[in-house]
């Protein structure tokens, strides 16, 4: 994720299924504004320009973590 003044990476892992049940679902939905068709290339999502709500959880053993909470399409 790049802002104004730096880049941060936030780890995300899901399969390349894009079920409306899955992962990765919300996150292509929310960069092309629309839902995903059947065979959709994934490098068309490259550079698109989006708005991305980051939150944070702690874990089990107390460690704090990035998450993607959602995805909007800008312009």
């Amino acid at each position: 994720v790049k802002n104004a003044n730096d880049t941060v990476t936030v780890p995300f892992r899901a399969s390349m299924n894009l079920s409306p049940k899955g992962r990765l679902y919300p996150i292509v939905k929310g960069i092309l504004g629309r839902a995903p068709e059947e065979g959709l290339n994934m490098r068309e999502l490259q550079g698109k320009r989006v708005k991305v709500e980051i939150g944070h959880y702690i874990d089990d053993h107390g460690s704090v973590w990035e998450e993607v909470k959602s995805i909007k399409k800008v312009g």
